[in-house]
């Protein structure tokens, strides 16, 4: 069993290794992201069915869907830029 671990841990030292855990963390993190945020979207149109239908019209004339784009594309854009200052810096170390 440690000759196991020890290989594993010998393989994930190399650069390739490193490269394809990154990978793998970004994937993850990626999976995750995009989970939340779906059931976050869903919860939104869930909400946004119960309000009546002018006043619907209304938010979307006020440029409301628009901004619930912005929201979302800002939340992933943060997501992106600090999972992957956090890979840089695990690549750097090694």
């Amino acid at each position: 069993m440690k000759a196991i671990v020890s290989m594993i841990i010998s393989a994930l030292m190399t650069f390739a290794g490193k490269i394809l855990t990154a990978l793998g963390v970004g994937f993850i993190t990626y999976k995750g992201l995009d989970f939340m945020q779906l059931q976050f979207a869903n919860y939104i149109k869930q909400q946004l069915g119960n309000i009546p239908s002018d006043a619907l019209q209304i938010f979307y004339m006020a440029g409301g869907g628009v901004f619930l784009n912005w929201i979302f594309g800002a939340v992933a854009f943060i997501a992106t830029i600090k999972s992957t200052s956090r890979l840089t810096a695990t690549m750097k170390k090694g």
